[in-house]
């Protein structure tokens, strides 16, 4: 379900311009926050993370950062894309870039996925939203088919980046 459907279902978020004044998107306040949550459509991203769920074509995965008072969508992605920890060196972007490079289907069946790599998995919701920690550091995400054929380097890139930053889940809000 796409994202403007699933808020009108709901009742909940308003369209009007992003941080930066370039494009409009969805904000939500902390007590719609908390209503993803009860439905079941919240999920938490604190590190890199192979992301299961709706293809672009099928409504995507809404990422959602805290702004104010309030929390936005400033981005969307779809299931089987990989989530880099939050960065702050333009060096990653370059390495990364090049990795993200294959856009081409070179896989059939999705492969084994590593034992070391976290897995969220939204495919129970029809609409689902990644709440992303550290809103001051930049976020990669890397196409599926970049994602399947470079993934150990992926996860090697990415550990050097879960050494730079705590998370911020703990200043935003409490889980339950």
């Amino acid at each position: 379900m796409n994202l403007k459907s699933f808020c009108a279902i709901h009742k909940i978020g308003v369209v009007k311009l992003d941080p930066d004044g370039k494009f409009y998107t969805t904000y939500f306040s902390k007590d719609e926050i908390n209503r993803l949550h009860g439905l079941k459509a919240l999920f938490y991203v604190d590190s890199g993370a192979l992301v299961l769920g709706n293809s672009h074509a099928d409504g995507g995965i809404q990422l959602l950062q805290p702004y104010k008072k309030e929390f936005y969508v400033s981005g969307e992605m779809e299931g089987y894309e990989y989530l880099s920890n939050p960065f702050y060196k333009n060096s990653y972007i370059q390495k990364a870039s090049s990795i993200n490079s294959n856009r081409t289907a070179g896989w059939t069946q999705i492969p084994t996925v590593p034992a070391r790599c976290s897995v969220i998995d939204t495919r129970g919701s029809n609409c689902p939203f990644l709440m992303l920690s550290n809103p001051n550091f930049g976020r990669y995400i890397y196409n599926r088919y970049a994602t399947f054929e470079y993934l150990n380097e992926i996860l090697d890139l990415d550990e050097l980046l879960s050494k730079q930053r705590p998370s911020m889940f703990g200043r935003l809000f409490r889980r339950n």
